[in-house]
């Protein structure tokens, strides 16, 4: 790999620090580069900041090796050998990324593959079901569909669904995420699975909300929406625009007083990488507007705007949301 120099990542001390944590990672005993990784460091109080946050980023994305910049121990290797080493550096430290990407964007990958249907990133799906009644499955989601005589029930396994229920009172139309389950006879509805519970809301006509384990039910009709932790406990409700309701059918995400946190999964799927909050803080900030999915890095930098916060791109794949 290129090693790194304190000139050539002036202009972006995110992206140096990386290259440096790569390279530290990769030959950790080696002198010469410690010493110009200190002198790198002691340049200006912004690479500080950089190779700290570019350490919790490693961790984050998946890295299980620490990071440790002590002082190194004398290379016990032949040249042949370290010249050998040198030509796989490049290899392994990519694969290593990819691996490490590959941990924090696809833990649900089993549960993907046993699901009925899915969608990969930036892509919606719209399906006809065997009663007539049409699934649209948002970005990244999967879903599990079982039909009887008596019921139909589909369960969100993961992302977004918008369902139009063709009417049939002999057999209830649900849909259960996370424990909450949400019935209609005949209606229209979005069901969002979030990191922490569900989010359902009513485009027309009633849906009856009930999360059995604590005995909450409640009715909704158009335009009210209702988001319920994974404990049962109704952490938001509202009401906003019925046709606000699954915009990303229409390429939009409309959120009303969302955290960021919940933002930022909604935009997850839509961009092909990782993309990490480092301030507890600004996650549970609230967030409410209208973005443009096909430009997901746009439309968080949008969202997180207001709240004094940026957006960094520390490689193609992985988006960092700090503090500015």
């Amino acid at each position: 790999m290129t090693r790194p120099s304190s000139s050539n990542d002036a202009g972006d001390p995110s992206a140096a620090a990386l290259n440096w944590l790569i390279a530290l990672q990769e030959e950790p005993h080696q002198p010469e580069l410690k010493a110009r990784f200190d002198a790198w460091l002691a340049e200006s109080p912004q690479h500080r900041e950089a190779w700290n946050e570019a350490r919790k980023v490693w961790s984050l994305v998946g890295r299980a090796t620490p990071v440790h910049v002590d002082a190194p121990a004398t290379a016990a290797a032949t040249s042949g050998r370290m010249a050998g080493r040198r030509r796989l550096r490049p290899a392994l430290g990519a694969a290593a990324l990819a691996a490490s990407l590959l941990i924090a964007l696809l833990p649900g990958l089993p549960m993907r593959l046993a699901a009925d249907a899915v969608t990969a990133t930036g892509e919606t799906r719209r399906m006809t079901l065997a009663d007539g009644s049409t699934l649209h499955l948002g970005a990244g989601s999967a879903v599990d569909i079982a039909y009887s005589d008596h019921a139909r029930r589909v369960r969100l396994l993961a992302g977004t669904i918008f369902v139009e229920v063709k009417p049939d009172p002999g057999r209830p139309f649900g849909v259960v995420a996370n424990g909450l389950e949400s019935t209609a006879l005949g209606t229209a509805y979005e069901v969002r699975s979030l990191r922490g519970g569900t989010a359902v809301a009513v485009a027309h006509g009633t849906v009856s909300a009930e999360y059995p384990p604590t005995a909450l039910s409640m009715r909704l009709r158009a335009g009210e929406w209702v988001r319920v932790g994974r404990d049962g406990v109704v952490t938001g409700r509202g009401v906003s625009s019925a046709e606000r309701v699954a915009a990303w059918r229409d390429g939009r995400l409309a959120v009303s007083d969302w955290a960021v946190s919940d933002v930022v999964g909604a935009l997850r799927p839509y961009f092909h990488g990782a993309i990490l909050v480092l301030d507890d803080a600004l996650s549970a900030r609230r967030v409410t507007g209208v973005y443009d999915l096909s430009d997901p890095v746009g439309a968080l930098r949008a969202a997180v705007y207001p709240h004094d916060a940026s957006v960094r791109r520390i490689t193609p794949w992985v988006l960092v949301v700090s503090a500015r």
